[in-house]
């Protein structure tokens, strides 16, 4: 498989056979409503497959985690695969996306703190009516 002749890959021989099936049951379930990603012949599904096994070559210490297609599929959608590629591992290269993917607590609190201030600093309303009701950053920061 090629990334705009730049990227090889030869399927799952190189990276771990649990993450590419991983990969392989994430994507028919990516914006299901689309129909963009069920088939496993149509271009759309091969480009996200191509761009999600690349990027869990390349970064391993990172490698798939369930929900990333939505994220790769959402840039595709905008974007030619190459540079869905690009910006998809630089937005998982962030401290933030990267403390998501591995799930570091101690981190992901940090973030959660500077979010909920960030959150009431320039939404208050909406943070009030949020504490109001009881919604906690749990019920949808990580969703």
């Amino acid at each position: 498989r090629k990334l705009s002749g730049i990227i090889t890959i030869n399927s799952c021989t190189v990276i771990e056979q649990n993450v590419c099936e991983l990969i392989r049951r994430d994507l028919p379930r990516t914006f299901p409503d689309l129909r963009l990603f069920k088939d496993p012949q149509s271009e759309p599904y091969n480009q996200l497959l191509t761009v999600l096994e690349t990027a869990a070559y390349i970064q391993p210490e990172i490698g798939y985690v369930q929900g990333m297609s939505y994220v790769a599929a959402t840039l595709l959608l905008f974007m030619n695969h190459f540079d869905t590629f690009v910006c998809f591992t630089n937005l998982i290269n962030t401290p933030f996306m990267r403390s998501v993917c591995r799930v570091e607590l101690s981190t992901l609190a940090k973030h959660s703190q500077l979010f909920q201030i960030i959150f009431a600093q320039y939404a208050p309303e909406l943070y009030e009516h949020f504490n109001n009701l009881n919604i906690n950053l749990e019920h949808y920061l990580l969703d």
